[in-house]
């Protein structure tokens, strides 16, 4: 179905079968280019090579803030540095998606990104509806006395702008918030 939706744009399609992995890292910048890579030749018009521009740059992350990965795509290895405190400075989300599988450290990162965060200066508000509470028990050893756990079944405290301010400053203030969260 595919083949033949860009048959009429003089495309042919062609899976080549094996040898992706090896042919992967043959074609990373900085790697040495062995002879099988001539096996693989893809032809593009200079009209496709131009909208291929938003995909030029090999950064990965920000110049600064918690390590969290090496980046191999670039022929060298080099470190991974997430600052979430300071996309605002930079006009920038300070929003993070992680999707992965059951068991594959979604919540290991989020707890090491928001101790660094923490230990930087910045504040984290946690959400957590597990039964075990284990965001609290982390936030507890992680940050000691700075930790403050509130329970929403029994809170004392709120940070639901509708239920801490009255009238046009509740509005206001909800507006305000969610105009950042959302963009």
């Amino acid at each position: 179905a595919l083949a033949s939706m860009v048959a009429g744009g003089n495309y042919r399609l062609v899976r080549p079968h094996g040898l992706q992995q090896a042919l992967f890292s043959m074609g990373l910048p900085g790697a040495a280019r062995p002879v099988q890579v001539r096996e693989f030749t893809q032809h593009q018009l200079s009209e496709d090579w131009a909208a291929s521009g938003a995909f030029t740059s090999m950064r990965v992350g920000d110049p600064n803030g918690a390590l969290v990965g090496i980046d191999l795509d670039c022929g060298t290895v080099r470190p991974v540095l997430i600052n979430i405190g300071d996309a605002p400075r930079r006009d920038m989300s300070a929003s993070i998606a992680l999707i992965g599988e059951l068991g594959g450290g979604k919540t290991t990162l989020l707890k090491q990104l928001t101790a660094a965060e923490v230990d930087r200066g910045s504040r984290a508000i946690v959400i957590d509806r597990t039964p075990l509470r284990e965001w609290a028990r982390f936030g507890r050893s992680a940050v000691g006395s700075r930790c403050q756990v509130i329970d929403a079944a029994r809170a004392e405290v709120s940070i639901d702008p509708l239920r801490t301010f009255t009238g046009r400053e509740a509005t206001q203030y909800a507006h305000a918030y969610l105009t950042l969260q959302l963009g």
